[in-house]
């Protein structure tokens, strides 16, 4: 037995409810599940299969997402298992390159902007985290079977089974039942949580069948023929290439087209026939996987109905033409995780939990968006509106671009007119700074969730007594931030990234209050005008302190 395996058959006492119902252990899973148990809260995680899916799936994360994964203290172990990602390169049938994006840059997050990973290891690498908690019982194995709430709490009927083949799994006909106070649907696409309670998606219309093939070579000169990343702009088969899925194999997605079936396509010799272009044979590789995958672009209409909650897949499906599916759903679990922290905590009332779909949904609608725009562009069949698209591509009438993550409502500044302040609702930069003698990422530095860095300025003698209140009980940081050493107690801005990205922001002097998903509450200019925003911090997270009324 897998030690995962012997894990699934421990018992464990579900007689006292849990505080939070974690049904699917998918990367989103994995990540809520080890956000919150690192918190302290006791979660239960229900996971029908009983071992990791070994197969390789997502590929692609960005620079915040590496900023999330060095949260969980597996940062530098999935850099060390993948590839950064440079070029996407936009290529006619012939060849003849047509545009590109740069995705190799130095990312605001403390990281290189695009990478490739290997999606089996990093489920590996977030597992071991969660199971570090002894605050987390597994019921991996176990199928939710009945899912009902009411005003105090979640109740859900469990029924264990069985893998009787890969992707088979067989009931038994023993059930459990545990409670919780609140559930998390992060069970994907064909979401058991979003069915329960009638939860509806809206789509926007893309639903197209692709063959999705990993291969590794065992020669690695193969490797050059294929481009770090290439949209294959042929008419005849629009397909993705793909260098690297981490550092183990190359991975291509073909378009499967009018008149083909997806058994046809779903054989090795289609495989194989596919990818022989770029060199790639039985003779000098092995096929890791060749599955046909549906992409879809759907998005729930509801994100949360009473004690329940959907993330990742459950939540939005969108095509991988910016390779922001997974990350999406990471993006959900860092910032529901801080939400429900502070509810289960006591600290602020179940309405804050609110703002989560506020600040999450219509982002996920942008990607979606994006991810479509950028479809289009790639999957033009007809032979003459693809001559065109190529012809505009080149003379740079065509731009593809990605979407950068966004808030716009929830827990943010906002102007005396009840306006989002400036800056507030973006994705702050994490410095490498020189502290206390220690040379490193911020956050590795400075563990605090919440973060107040300021730049110029000295606002700690300045703060009111209910803004200090309030940051001690967020257990905030306050760090100022500097170009050049010298300034007494100041960070230094290693690579000048922070700093510079700040001016960009706001301006060469300030503060900026960094929520713990990385986002911006709100800028500042001084500390007069930081004392009002962590006012109005305060009143936004519904906080009650004794002797305090904001």
């Amino acid at each position: 037995m897998s030690e995962l395996r012997d894990e699934a058959m421990n018992e464990v006492d579900s007689s006292e409810p849990y505080e939070v119902i974690v049904l699917g252990y998918g990367p989103a899973g994995q990540a809520i599940s080890a956000m919150l148990a690192k918190r302290g809260h006791r979660i239960a995680v229900v996971e029908r299969w009983q071992d990791i899916y070994p197969l390789p799936r997502a590929g692609h994360v960005d620079h915040e997402i590496m900023r999330i994964f060095q949260s969980l203290g597996i940062g530098e172990a999935v850099a060390g298992d993948s590839s950064m990602r440079n070029t996407i390169e936009f290529i006619a049938a012939d060849g003849e390159s047509l545009a590109s994006m740069d995705w190799g840059f130095p990312g605001i997050s403390g990281w290189h902007s695009d990478w490739s990973l290997y999606q089996p290891y990093l489920e590996e690498l977030m597992h071991a985290q969660v199971r570090k908690n002894p605050n987390v019982d597994f019921f991996r194995g176990w199928e939710a079977e009945l899912l009902t709430q009411d005003a105090t709490g979640i109740s859900a009927v469990l029924r264990r089974g069985a893998e009787a083949a890969m992707g088979t799994w067989v009931p038994s006909e023993e059930t459990s039942t545990i409670s919780a106070r609140y559930l998390v649907g992060a069970d994907g696409a064909n979401s058991k949580v979003r069915d329960s309670f009638g939860i509806s998606m809206t789509d926007f219309g893309f639903e197209d069948d692709w063959l999705v093939v990993f291969a590794a070579a065992q020669d690695p000169s193969i490797l050059e023929s294929l481009p770090d990343m290439a949209q294959i702009l042929d008419p005849a088969r629009p397909a993705t290439a793909f260098r690297n899925s981490g550092k183990r194999c190359s991975r291509w997605e073909f378009k499967i087209m009018p008149g083909e079936s997806i058994p046809e396509m779903s054989t090795k010799e289609k495989a194989w026939s596919l990818i022989e272009r770029w060199g790639f044979t039985p003779d000098n590789s092995t096929m890791l996987r060749n599955s046909v995958f549906r992409f879809r672009s759907k998005v729930a209409d509801e994100w949360r109905v009473g004690r329940v909650f959907v993330i990742g897949d459950a939540a939005h499906l969108m095509p991988p033409f910016l390779g922001q599916g997974m990350c999406s759903g990471l993006r959900d679990a860092e910032t529901l995780a801080w939400k429900l922290d502070l509810v289960l905590r006591g600290d602020s009332p179940d309405a804050l939990l609110d703002t989560f779909v506020e600040e999450r949904r219509e982002n996920a609608v942008a990607i979606v968006r994006g991810s479509l725009a950028i479809g289009e562009i790639i999957t033009v069949t007809d032979p003459v509106l693809a001559e065109e698209r190529n012809d505009r591509l080149k003379a740079g009438l065509i731009k593809p671009n990605s979407i950068e993550p966004f808030m716009s409502g929830g827990v943010l500044l906002r102007d005396s007119s009840g306006n989002l302040a400036p800056g507030s609702g973006i994705l702050t930069a994490q410095p490498h700074i020189d502290w206390n003698g220690k040379v490193g990422r911020a956050d590795d530095l400075i563990p605090a969730q919440w973060k107040v860095f300021t730049v110029g300025l000295d606002v700690e003698s300045a703060l009111s007594e209910s803004a200090r209140a309030l940051l001690n009980r967020l257990d905030a940081a306050i760090v100022r931030v500097e170009r050049h050493p010298g300034v007494d107690g100041a960070a230094v801005d290693v690579d000048d990234i922070f700093s510079t990205w700040f001016a960009k922001q706001y301006g060469p002097v300030g503060a900026v209050i960094v929520r713990p998903d990385f986002y911006a509450y709100g800028f500042v200019s001084d500390a007069e005008r930081l004392n009002g925003a962590l006012n109005q911090l305060w009143d936004q997270l519904g906080f009650v302190v004794a002797g305090f009324s904001v």
